[in-house]
């Protein structure tokens, strides 16, 4: 009898611990070995120069935010402050770009910053304050914002307010360049409650998305003219890949009941069409004739799991992603996969206000 309770007890703490395993992020787990440093650098090995962008910071802040993983994230936090941000995000923006130079030393490559990243930031710190019940968080977050509408925002003629992709470089005296996967539509909504210019960029992020694709595919980047308008002629191809994939990434994260998302969806739903023809994401499409070439990799996969609306194509995206899972030299596929495949596995959800809704107590749910 004792033997029996004893086998039955080693079987239950192995139920317990095997369900403990599956309900952390194996994902994430694996990236923070491959990807980050001990002191809480992300290092993407594909250029020869070791390079760390304000991106690679920001995505994984958010992803040991969405984890609970705040030792993680006050490593990563605190070398961003110190390496990108002169010690201090409260008084300057995030340089871009840092790692080796000359083949010696390692330093700051590019001092001009990068909206999207900076707003990533921004959000997970305001996220992490309200949700770690931490202060400091909320502090450097609210700072961190306001320098991004004081350096990165310009009022554009025919547009109002719209966020350039740096603080240098993207405004000239009648010409502005945008990249509409910049500004997460859910990121805008959760902004909008600190008022200006905020609560206006929110609607002309939304015409930025909808205006410049007009075949149903988003551009990587575009530009607007005084009285012209957006340049979306087709003798001038514009082209949707890597930096666009995350428009639909964004999009389909969106909280159903956010009153953008449906006008959205049914305006990228080519995207969709061509995802389920082909099998699998195109790597370009020209947003202009919506000429498709190519197969994104295993990352574009997973970033249309949130996005697309028919259960057998989505089915076969998930497949590919489980079959092709990004390795340890795939940084920016594997980022993708974070977001896509995480919050398909139900990991995290945005709330229609913008807000992270993480799954840190209850029971993994399965997508499947």
């Amino acid at each position: 009898m004792n033997a029996f309770r004893g086998y039955m007890m080693a079987a239950l703490m192995l139920a317990t611990a095997n369900v403990s395993a599956a309900c952390n992020w194996p994902a994430w787990a694996q990236f923070r070995q491959a990807y980050v440093s001990e002191g809480g650098r992300v290092i993407d090995p594909s250029d020869a120069r070791k390079i760390t962008t304000s991106e690679g910071q920001s995505y994984a802040l958010f992803f040991a935010l969405a984890a609970n993983d705040r030792a993680t994230f006050d490593r990563l936090l605190t070398w961003t402050q110190d390496n990108l941000a002169q010690g201090d995000l409260r008084q300057h923006l995030p340089a871009w770009l840092w790692g080796q130079k000359d083949g010696e030393s390692w330093t700051v490559l590019d001092t001009n910053s990068a909206s999207d990243a900076d707003l990533w930031i921004a959000w997970t710190l305001l996220e992490a304050g309200r949700l770690w019940k931490a202060q400091t968080y909320t502090d450097i977050g609210k700072a961190l914002l306001q320098r991004i509408a004081k350096e990165e925002v310009a009022k554009v003629p025919g547009l109002g307010s719209m966020l350039l992709p740096g603080k240098v470089g993207f405004a000239e005296e009648n010409a502005w360049r945008f990249n509409p996967s910049y500004l997460p539509p859910q990121l805008a909504t959760y902004f909008s409650r600190f008022g200006a210019p905020w609560s206006t960029l929110r609607e002309t992020n939304l015409r930025l998305l909808l205006e410049t694709a007009p075949k149903g595919f988003a551009p990587d980047w575009v530009q607007y003219q005084k009285d012209k308008g957006w340049q979306l002629k087709p003798e001038k191809p514009l082209v949707g890949s890597y930096d666009a994939i995350r428009v639909y990434l964004w999009v389909g994260m969106m909280h159903d009941k956010d009153p953008q998302k449906a006008r959205l969806l049914t305006r990228f739903k080519p995207m969709a069409t061509q995802t389920a023809k082909r099998g699998m994401p195109p790597e370009k499409v020209g947003t202009a004739s919506g000429k498709v070439t190519g197969d994104g990799p295993v990352g574009f996969s997973a970033s249309l799991l949130p996005f697309l609306q028919d259960r057998d194509a989505q089915a076969a995206q998930r497949q590919r992603v489980a079959d092709d899972f990004p390795g340890n030299d795939a940084y920016y596929s594997y980022v993708l996969t974070l977001f896509g495949q995480g919050w398909d596995q139900h990991r995290f959800r945005f709330t229609a206000k913008g807000e992270l809704l993480p799954d840190w107590g209850q029971e993994c749910a399965s997508s499947h």
